[in-house]
């Protein structure tokens, strides 16, 4: 995986390069008044283009494998030695942990309808990701825990990377039991053994931080445990739910995904289906840090009680707490309004009681927000909120090399941020822009839908493989080639039937003196014919009969495609020449000119005669063992000695010599009178006398044939094509499944 990251970088460091030399290459181009020079820049332009679509598709194959290496990491938890029965119902709960607030959905392998969003507590479907502890009543959480009065150990906000610190870890396993309890409680989920747990995680997490987490929730009693990035959640749920559509149903060419969370911001670019996270290490550009500096902007307007609250605060972390929450509430109160002008003269306002007759008053007018968007943030490299969120834009503008998204896509919490809208919009201009709906239950509906996804694809895999092992594959594909053999044969007869008659043709003509020479023409045309034509008969006819063949192995797909509610076609094999190694070189040079008929048709003469006698078709073994070679060699037999025995027969000062006799050298030398010719072996005699062999000779040829496809293992090569193309299908077919 590592290798794999490395040459995509390098080859990410190539094209840059590449295209800024493109880019100066066009500049002289357009200053160029020389003619010779302008064309010397054109070519050098096609040039550099044609190399960075090579990288463009190395850089392609290269994303695909880590695409691939990811999914298969996320899918480790479905043990590889567990058969998955297609008849079992699988639980899926998606499980997003946030680190302001906390949603759960759950859904079934075997759903096709939207995640159901669960009530965790008190009839809601999002809660606060807090966390106290009570003598009496146990665990609290959500605002159980904030509006729990004698609590002295509020936790709030505490999801982080920093998962090895044991008050973080505590408290995450704390709260993950307690929602649990509270689902199994109220029969809201099962969590039986067919019941798995999908959590998201920050796409900069680090593979040491999602397995510290994984360990943290199996402590809290959560088994069968998937994390995945909440970029890839929040991927599937934009695709479920039609927002990454554009109005006729078609999914934008490409796309950009910000997920704005309360601890972090995720990029996520998507192309042709496929999501692919914009890394730029762990950001820490959250929404929660808005949350803080409002805390801060409160304090400083407490006036002459300032310096008593730091010191309570101080000395209370967990009243702190509540009033940080406070804080949240004023920043969802304050954004929710379509015009923030309408705090220019009447506060966002929230108080949080201390103590008796002692309230910490938050009071935020636009003025104040102002200034907290403007206060520049230690975090942030020292610039403010929207400063660095700009930064991070440009940045991922800059990753995509000038090719600019269609459509930006803004969900989680804090999307609900007016200026991060204007901001998309000043950095992507030309994009469409959407905000997504319910955005704080994007990434658990979307956890859901990973889930259920990763259990249909690999059940789906599993029947495509058994499909693709099967004897019924097997017995469909063996049992068209008699068709295969059979349209070959039928080329090959035709093709020499050509060459046959205009040879002969030929000879009547006197252009060949003798049967020897007409021989020799005939044996190089058709030499020529398998040189420069035999690969192409052979590809012309494979290629058709994989047409043919192509509907009747979709028969064996359709119902995997029904009951995975994807496209037939997205299972139709594609099946290519080179993929079936069809190679010409065996056919050359097969024929040699001069004695070689005699020597390699022995008796042949006897079916050679049958033109006049109906004698039985007798092809040497030679035909069997030679394959193509030998087929196409005794073609040019069947045509030649039927002359060379009627001219022995009837020409003076040969008769008397035997039929077979007539197959020697004398007669093949001996002049025939042009007079003589063309009554002897008229086009038509020619024609006719070959259809009557044709189906001796087909069969022989399609007997050849197979003995050829066996002995070159081309029909096993076949086999192994359709079932790499079924696989390699299989594999697009899964990014439809949901």
């Amino acid at each position: 995986m590592k290798d794999l990251i490395n040459e995509q970088e390098n080859l990410l460091v190539c094209l840059e390069l590449l295209r800024q030399k493109r880019f100066r290459f066009r500049e002289a181009l357009i200053i160029e008044a020389d003619i010779a020079s302008k064309f010397k820049l054109e070519k050098t332009l096609e040039s550099l283009e044609k190399e960075e679509k090579e990288i463009n598709q190395q850089l392609y194959r290269i994303e695909k494998s880590i695409e691939d290496f990811n999914l298969k990491q996320d899918l480790e938890v479905l043990s590889k030695d567990e058969v998955l029965v297609n008849d079992v119902v699988f639980e899926i709960i998606g499980f997003d942990l946030g680190h302001g607030e906390t949603a759960i959905s759950r859904t079934t392998s075997n759903s096709s309808s939207e995640p159901q969003k669960l009530d965790i507590l008190n009839g809601k479907t999002s809660i606060l990701t807090t966390i106290s502890l009570d003598p009496q009543r146990g665990i609290l959480i959500g605002d159980d825990a904030y509006c729990h009065r004698e609590s002295q150990n509020l936790e709030v906000f505490f999801k982080s990377p920093y998962l090895y610190d044991k008050k973080t870890s505590e408290a995450l396993k704390l709260f993950v039991y307690k929602c649990l309890k509270l689902l199994k409680e109220s029969n809201k989920i099962t969590d039986n053994k067919n019941t798995y747990f999908y959590f998201g995680c920050p796409s900069g997490w680090t593979p040491e931080d999602r397995k510290a987490y994984k360990q943290i929730l199996e402590q809290a009693g959560v088994r069968n445990i998937v994390i995945i990035p909440e970029s890839r959640a929040a991927f599937l749920e934009a695709k479920e739910s039609g927002i990454l559509n554009k109005p006729d149903g078609t999914l934008f060419d490409s796309a950009l995904i910000i997920d704005i969370g309360s601890s972090t911001t995720d990029f996520t670019i998507v192309k042709n289906y496929r999501e692919r996270p914009l890394d730029f290490g762990y950001v820490v550009l959250g929404s929660g840090l808005i949350d803080v500096a409002i805390l801060d902007k409160a304090i400083e307007n407490q006036g002459d009680e300032k310096n008593d609250f730091i010191e309570i605060f101080e000395k209370h972390s967990e009243i702190k707490a509540k009033c940080l929450l406070k804080c949240r509430h004023v920043k969802e109160k304050y954004f929710a309004k379509i015009n923030d002008l309408d705090w220019f003269e009447i506060p966002c306002s929230e108080s949080e009681k201390i103590r008796s007759k002692k309230y910490f008053d938050i009071d935020i007018y636009k003025s104040d927000m102002d200034a907290i968007l403007s206060t520049r943030i230690p975090e942030l490299d020292n610039l403010s909120w929207p400063e660095y969120f700009h930064k991070s834009l440009v940045l991922c503008k800059e990753s995509l090399n000038g090719q600019d998204p269609e459509l930006i896509l803004l969900t989680g919490g804090g999307s609900r941020m007016k200026f991060t809208q204007s901001i998309c919009q000043e950095v992507f201009p030309g994009s469409i822009f959407r905000v997504g709906l319910e955005p704080h239950l994007v990434v658990s509906k979307g956890l859901a839908i990973a889930g259920r996804t990763d259990i249909r694809v690999k059940t789906f895999r599993q029947e495509v493989e058994e499909l693709i092992a099967s004897e019924k594959l097997v017995n469909v594909i063996q049992g068209e080639f008699p068709e295969l053999y059979r349209s070959i044969a039928e080329t090959l007869f035709e093709n020499c039937k050509e060459i046959s008659i205009g040879c002969s043709k030929r000879w009547v003509k006197g252009e060949f003196k003798t049967l020897s020479d007409m021989e020799i023409g005939m044996t190089s045309e058709i030499n020529l014919l398998v040189e420069e034509e035999g690969e192409s008969i052979f590809v012309k006819n494979t290629m058709l009969w994989i047409n043919e063949l192509i509907p009747k192995i979709d028969l064996l797909t359709s119902d995997i495609c029904d009951k995975y509610d994807i496209p037939r076609k997205s299972m139709t094999v594609f099946i290519s020449p080179s993929s079936v190694d069809l190679d010409g070189s065996d056919f050359r040079d097969v024929v040699k000119p001069g004695g070689s008929v005699t020597s390699a048709a022995g008796n042949v003469v006897g079916w050679a005669t049958g033109i006049a006698s109906g004698g039985t078709v007798l092809i040497a073994a030679a035909l069997l063992t030679a394959g193509i070679a030998g087929i196409l060699f005794n073609i040019i037999i069947w045509i030649i000695y039927p002359i060379a025995v009627l001219t022995g027969a009837i020409v003076g000062g040969i008769s008397g010599v035997s039929l077979k006799g007539a197959a020697d050298k004398k007669i093949k030398n001996a002049y025939i009178p042009l007079w003589l010719r063309g009554s002897l072996l008229s086009e038509d005699r020619m024609g006719e006398a070959m259809e009557e062999k044709r189906g001796e000779i087909e069969k022989k040829l399609v007997s050849a044939l197979k003995d050829e496809f066996i002995s070159r293992n081309q029909k096993d090569e076949i086999v192994t094509s359709v079932r790499e193309s079924l696989n390699e299908r299989a594999d697009e077919a899964c990014i439809l499944i949901r």
